[in-house]
């Protein structure tokens, strides 16, 4: 091999290697842009989850808020309750005692 076809040689050893650089350079910034928009359609999502995740809050916080007044007016209806069951016993305790004097005028009626 001469001196010329070996500097020949040399020199397309090189290009090819300043070729496989520049493809392998194309690569990698192909890769980096496709990162680039993965990594945006990925926070754009996120942020879309993160407002779908603040709406079911706030509905949860409704919910409570609504459960809470539920929860009030049941104190209240068994308050009402209580009363009225109270009212319920004294009128029983009223009436057991004038069925016993009934039940006293009845026996008393059927010795005479």
């Amino acid at each position: 091999m001469t001196a010329d076809q070996y500097t020949e040689l040399v020199a397309f050893i090189g290009r090819k290697f300043e070729e496989q650089e520049r493809r392998t350079l194309v690569l990698l910034e192909q890769a980096a842009n496709e990162r680039r928009i993965l990594a945006e359609g990925t926070e754009a999502r996120m942020g879309t989850m993160e407002a779908r995740l603040d709406g079911i809050d706030g509905r949860f916080d409704g919910v409570d808020t609504r459960l809470d007044r539920i929860d009030a007016r049941l104190g209240r209806v068994d308050a009402r309750l209580d009363r009225v069951d109270a009212r319920l016993d004294t009128m029983n305790e009223g009436f057991g005692g004038r069925l016993a004097s009934i039940e006293g005028w009845i026996r008393a009626r059927g010795s005479e």
